[in-house]
């Protein structure tokens, strides 16, 4: 357990303040499983997956309190697992193997890299956008139709532990030239703004992940000029 802890104890810790930015023209994404996406109203409903444990009954018949665990939150084996357990569930894999992935990777501590796919064409672009290895990515799609009257489509499809949740979907234009998609769990998540900037419409990417350390570890992003739409 020590170990652990210390993976865990090894980053910083903090608190993030989450604000959704740029409509979107349609409705979030219901997801797959016990996670969500969604965009503007990705705090109204907030999702979650589980429940702590409930604590130890009271005496009854005269008999003594029964001994008391250490709290979740102070055992991150029992409280992530907890947290993760309703997706395993739905994916039939063991929660505690989900733990342990999620600490190994949280614990080398790699900072969000978004990398172009292949296959790309004139006006079809695909980039990787990896928040926490092995844990937390999401597939961005672009479709653009580019002119004096110019919008693009842009998907966004997350992917936990390998994964794919349903996508949610932004339509973007000279109107609106950008949106913010949210991806989240109770143990990670990111805030991801994608749109077209400056007179040349160049398209950039750019937010905030988190993950939990015993408390909030956040970390911003920011990738400029992928492609001109002009």
């Amino acid at each position: 357990m020590r170990h652990i802890s210390a993976l865990l104890a090894a980053a910083a810790t903090g608190i993030l303040v989450l604000t959704c930015a740029g409509p979107a023209s349609a409705a979030p994404g219901t997801a797959l499983l016990p996670f969500a996406t969604s965009q503007a109203n990705a705090y109204d409903t907030p999702n979650r997956l589980g429940r702590l444990p409930a604590r130890a009954a009271g005496t009854e018949h005269g008999m003594p309190l029964p001994k008391r665990g250490p709290k979740p939150e102070n055992d991150p084996v029992v409280y992530i697992k907890e947290q993760l357990q309703g997706f395993a569930d739905e994916i039939g894999q063991d929660a505690e193997d989900l733990a342990w992935t999620y600490i190994q990777a949280i614990s080398t501590d790699q900072q969000p890299d978004l990398q172009p796919l292949e296959g790309e064409t004139a006006t079809h672009k695909e980039y990787s956008l990896v928040l926490i290895p092995g844990v937390h990515s999401l597939l961005i799609e672009v479709d653009t139709h580019p002119g004096g009257t110019w919008t693009a489509d842009v998907t966004v499809t997350p992917r936990l532990f390998g994964y794919g949740l349903d996508p949610s979907h932004l339509q973007l234009s000279g109107a609106r030239n950008e949106g913010t998609v949210h991806s989240s769990t109770n143990v990670f998540g990111a805030d991801v703004t994608l749109g077209f900037y400056g007179p040349d419409l160049s398209f950039g990417v750019s937010g905030q992940s988190w993950h939990w350390a015993f408390g909030k570890k956040v970390k911003d992003f920011k990738f400029e000029n992928l492609f001109r739409l002009q």
